[in-house]
């Protein structure tokens, strides 16, 4: 008698780890979301990048771009800001294109950027994503960049969002008389579909 109860309850214990195992893949599988595709824009600053990049800013402020020449993490695009309420930027619109009709889920933009060693001061640079039907900005980030070498910075990840935006790096002006100025180079656009 003993064993035919154990061994009806090792069967009906199989079953309800078996059906809650089942239940759990179930839920796990349709929380997760599906990326079927993806897609990058990325600009080295090798290709026609001067006619590609706006500089724009107020109060003392530069932008430039320059080709690197082909090597990778030379100068790109160099901004820089001087004074209180002054800022410098560089951007440009990137056209980020529908997979098979469907707009993209998730994007994020990302810079490789580096203070410019001359200057002592640690330089403020947002990293924005911009709608250029309203002006409103789709993400942003705000760092203040320390290292002397390129590092990948990146903006807060946006979901939806229009098809058309324009990507910008910007450096604000401190309370001093002392430049802040960023070299950037390599800036990405990543999307899943």
């Amino acid at each position: 008698m003993t064993k035919r109860i154990l061994g009806s309850l090792t069967r009906r214990t199989r079953s309800l780890v078996t059906v809650g195992l089942v239940s759990l893949g179930l839920v796990v599988a349709t929380t997760t979301p599906a990326h079927a595709a993806s897609w990058y824009f990325f600009d080295n600053f090798e290709t026609n990048a001067s006619s590609n990049w706006v500089k724009d800013g107020t109060g003392t402020y530069s932008g430039i771009v320059t080709p690197t020449g082909g090597v990778n993490y030379s100068k790109g695009g160099y901004v820089a800001a001087r004074f209180y309420n002054s800022f410098g930027s560089l951007g440009r619109s990137v056209y980020i294109a529908p997979r098979a009709g469907h707009p993209a889920i998730s994007c994020k933009a990302t810079f490789s950027v580096r203070r410019d060693a001359l200057y002592g001061s640690l330089p403020k640079v947002n990293l924005e994503v911009i709608d250029p039907v309203t002006w409103d900005y789709v993400a942003f980030s705000s760092t203040y960049v320390i290292n002397t070498e390129f590092a990948a910075f990146s903006t807060s990840t946006w979901y939806g969002g229009p098809a058309n935006v324009f990507i910008r790096v910007s450096v604000l002006g401190q309370n001093t008389t002392v430049s802040q100025a960023v070299y950037f180079d390599n800036a990405y656009v990543t999307c899943s579909y």
